[in-house]
């Protein structure tokens, strides 16, 4: 109450004090409410009337009256708000008809118009509407931000967002059982006293881990039911706006977006759409569209700006299978190309693109020293050193019983510190630009003419503009040859657009890898029932399903890597006569331990001579062919580990190393065509390229999507996530399925597609989880098979223990154990020779023209024809033939 009561104006003041009793006014409270009380009934005024007096008189005492009543003043804990207190009252007041009229004429208008007023304002937020005419790839990466989209709806409507809340928080009878026994047993076990001696914290924290298993279950996918209630609460308000106002689609065109990229049907879309949680697949096919020609225009951007780039391609096929088939509509297939222009780093020179310099370079490799294909004395250290380094790291990654090795964080930071490294580069994240599919099949001399007369289209620039500096240009290996192949043919050209002699073409790491694992396939596969360290041995005991003749890529590398984590822990029992794996399970190394057991097992096993003397006849009999070709196989199998790990790390230096010995291993194995490709290497980059230029081609085999160390992958397996991702969107499309319709909707901004549907599946609380079950089963198959060779007793050598090819008629025993680093060097010097004045350039009459038989287009089925999926994709094959004669093998090249 006032301390000094308002004093009103004279007509309105009334000398009370000579008609009340004397000193009224300090009587007990309730008894001035009674003597209001009676003069109400005594005047007979209708208590509306007195209300409605209040809050509309304009007398200065009756107004500062009415304002201490509407006015909120804090008074602690509870809400000091009169009016708060005055509707209490008439809720607990006896009678359900009046409390149902309160709700039904003041509560409901009163919510109906605030929702209302909140709604008309988020319709009109900017920031929730997104312009499919307008849209660009950069407002999606700018914009695409869920967690931003629900601190705003929270903003803009405070009291739906509440309200909504309250009832999402709604507990079924089974929550608030569970809440009351949970309430139950932390009360008692507070009153209980600790018989371990722990302290309150500790069981504090017991207890907070209890409490976040609540719901354990519902967040190994989704989070906990906190999130889901968000994730709820933004869906209902997002398609509540959408419903009102078709303009304010962030989240319905996003999940529209997300439907669509992930093949839901048209059915499902459209259902979705009368929903109101997404927009129609017209609307999306529309935006796909925008954001493809927004994904090409951004390609120009970067060609045409000062920063510097490399153009890159390869064949994509689709199979469209017509269910109905006529005349007119008949099974086909689309063969099409696939490209992305990749901007280099930033510390890449711009002098390496200087196309004099590289043209006054031609022909250099005619002063080559033939010397440098050989594998030195440094080749040889370098591989001591590093295989004992990775022999190390996959003991540590994989021995059993490594878990309870002591200091594994300090001994893993000493393994990383010995792991091999040469010449790393800097971590800088790297950016694609796709340009789309192109209706031309780059399979062939002609096919790689078009490509390159279509990329010149698609980029915006001139003949003259794109061939007046070099162009760095990837592929595989056929790509690479048919570019060399058609600007041989066309030295004599008009311009140098037209000679493609401003090309510096590169083949790319991925595909080497691919055909590396083809090559172990060729030489290792063995015969099941004799032979225990061949693959198909190894294959049949774990009961790998797959072709060993044409096994795809994520099989075959699955396979070599268990298989050679195996043999070195194989190799660990003999050189620490561990009888059998429980005894090494005991084992726990330090790192001075780990070093030595590693230098062991290269002395025992991978040192040059112990295979061949292992093979040699002796006067009692033959060799061990079985303990041979384990020691080759683990030799090739830490390469294409190195050379994974080399990639990984963005290291090139590491890669020359491994280049020039699969230059050998190629051409043992009969892959000519990627062993003439490692020479070209090697040739080109001794003799015929600028420093800077060098520099820039081997920053071009890198992809870094993080920008962070370690985190490496080859540009041609990003160009293969591409061509992936384009089959998983195109191809529910059905029978109806274009190349036009993948040239107009997609192709080219398939990573801001990719990203649309990774947010969203960030925002429903779906998330890629470690694999660690796959983990537990690769733990398996190793012990597995180490098992089944310590009983076979692989890893020991014994006499006149062969292993011979499947005979081919009455010619002379072939051994399944192939050195093809060996086989490959056999006559190669001459070889050499002929391969390089074979394809020196000579200034009068420019390169060599290869003869046409040597110049096949892409067969389907042969090893080059690499498929497009990425690495760990199941569609993708590599072709292996186990039945290759190496009795001829050293006559390939000849």
């Amino acid at each position: 109450m006032l301390e000094e009561p308002p004093q009103g104006t004279d007509e309105a003041q009334i000398k009370w004090e000579s008609i009340l009793p004397h000193n009224t006014v300090d009587w007990p409270l309730l008894e001035k409410i009674q003597l209001i009380w009676s003069l109400f009934i005594f005047l007979k005024l209708p208590l509306l009337d007195v209300l409605r007096g209040f809050f509309t008189a304009t007398d200065p005492a009756v107004v500062t009256y009415v304002q201490v009543f509407t006015r909120r003043r804090p008074t602690g804990q509870k809400i000091g708000f009169p009016a708060l207190e005055l509707w209490e009252l008439w809720m607990n007041y006896p009678s359900t008809t009046f409390q149902d009229n309160l709700f039904e004429y003041i509560v409901k208008p009163g919510a109906l118009a605030r929702s209302r007023k909140e709604l008309e304002r988020a319709m009109n937020e900017p920031w929730l509407k997104l312009k499919r005419t307008q849209l660009t790839l950069e407002d999606i990466r700018d914009r695409l931000d869920f967690k931003q989209l629900g601190v705003r709806l929270e903003r803009l409507l405070p009291f739906t967002v509440h309200w909504l809340r309250h009832l999402l928080e709604t507990w079924n009878r089974y929550r608030k059982e569970k809440f009351r026994r949970e309430s139950t047993s932390k009360a008692r076990a507070d009153e209980d006293e600790m018989s371990d001696g722990s302290s309150d914290e500790e069981a504090n924290e017991d207890d907070g881990d209890d409490k976040e298993d609540v719901y354990d279950r519902t967040s190994l996918v989704c989070g906990s039911i906190d999130v889901i209630r968000h994730i709820m609460l933004t869906i209902i308000l997002s398609s509540i706006l959408y419903a009102c106002n078709r303009a304010t689609n962030y989240l319905s065109l996003s999940m529209g977006l997300f439907l669509v990229i992930e093949g839901a049907s048209d059915r499902t879309v459209a259902c979705l759409n009368r929903m109101g949680m997404c927009v129609s697949k017209r609307s999306v096919e529309r935006m796909r569209k925008r954001l493809s020609a927004d994904a090409i225009a951004s390609a120009r951007r970067v060609i045409r700006s000062n920063r510097r780039w490399m153009w890159i391609f390869d064949n994509i096929n689709i199979y469209v299978c017509k269910s109905q088939q006529r005349l007119t509509n008949q099974n086909n297939m689309i063969n099409a190309t696939n490209g992305a222009v990749i901007a280099l780093p930033s510390w890449v020179p711009n002098l390496a693109f200087d196309l004099g310099s590289f043209h006054r370079m031609r022909g250099g490799r005619k002063e080559f020293d033939y010397t440098l294909l050989r594998l030195s004395s440094a080749d040889a250290n370098f591989f001591s050193t590093g295989f004992k380094a990775v022999i190390a790291h996959l003991l540590f990654r994989y021995c059993p019983g490594r878990k309870k090795w002591a200091n594994r964080t300090v001994l893993q930071q000493q393994i990383a510190e010995a792991m091999p490294s040469v010449r790393p580069i800097p971590a800088e994240k790297s950016q694609g630009y796709p340009i789309g599919a192109m209706d031309v099949d780059e399979g062939s001399k002609k096919g790689v003419i078009g490509v390159m007369t279509e990329f010149q289209r698609q980029s915006g620039l001139s003949e003259q503009e794109l061939s007046a500096s070099v162009v760095i240009v990837g592929g595989d290996q056929l790509t690479i040859k048919n570019l060399r192949s058609a600007r041989n043919e066309r030295s004599r050209d008009v311009s140098v657009f037209h000679r493609l002699s401003y090309i510096c073409e590169l083949a790319q790491l991925f595909h080497y890898d691919l055909n590396s694992k083809t090559t172990i396939f060729r030489t290792h596969t063995g015969t099941s029932n004799i032979n225990p360290a061949s693959l198909s041995r190894h294959k049949d005991v774990l009961k790998r399903r797959f072709d060993i003749k044409k096994p795809n890529y994520a099989d075959a590398k699955s396979l070599i890597h268990h298989s050679l984590i195996a043999r070195i822990i194989l190799g660990l029992m003999a050189v620490m006569n561990f009888k059998n794996i429980q005894e090494v399970e005991e084992w726990t190394p330090s790192y001075e331990d780990l070093v030595s057991a590693s230098a062991s097992i290269y002395e025992s096993f991978l040192d040059p001579d112990v295979p061949k003397k292992a093979m040699q006849k002796t006067s009692t009999g033959e060799g061990d062919h079985v303990f041979a070709q384990n020691c080759w196989f683990m030799r090739d199998g830490l390469l294409t580990w190195m050379f994974e790990e080399a990639v990984r790390n963005g290291d090139p230096g590491i890669i020359w190393h491994i280049v020039k010995m699969w230059m050998y291993s190629f051409r043992g194995a009969g892959q000519t065509n990627y062993m003439r490709e490692c020479a070209e290497l090697i040739v080109r980059f001794e003799t015929e390229l600028p420093e800077d230029l060098k520099t820039a081609l081997e920053a071009s085999w890198f992809f870094n999507a993080t920008g962070r160390p370690h985190h490496f992958i080859a540009c041609d397996l990003y160009v293969e996530h591409l061509n992936y991702w384009i089959k998983v969107f195109f191809v529910p499309e059905g029978s109806g399925l274009t190349i036009q319709n993948i040239i107009d909707r997609g192709s080219s901004c398939v990573d801001a597609l990719r990203a649309i549907s990774v947010e969203v599946a960030k925002f429903c609380g779906v998330r890629k989880v470690r694999r660690k079950k796959k983990e537990m089963e690769a733990e398996l198959d190793i012990r597995t098979l180490v098992e089944m060779m310590n009983k076979e007793r692989v890893h020991e050598r014994q006499q006149s223990r062969v292993a011979w090819q499947p005979s081919k008629g009455e010619g002379p025993l072939v051994s399944q154990a192939i050195d093809v680093v060996a086989v490959g060097m056999a006559g190669w010097n001459a070889a050499a020779r002929d391969f390089v004045s074979e394809t020196a350039w000579d200034a009068g009459g420019g390169y060599r023209v290869d003869d046409e038989d040597e110049l096949e287009e892409r067969d389907p089925d042969s090893v080059d024809a690499e498929t497009d999926a990425p690495a760990e994709d199941p569609e993708a094959e590599v072709e292996v033939n186990t039945e290759e004669d190496f009795e001829e093998v050293e006559s390939a090249w000849d």
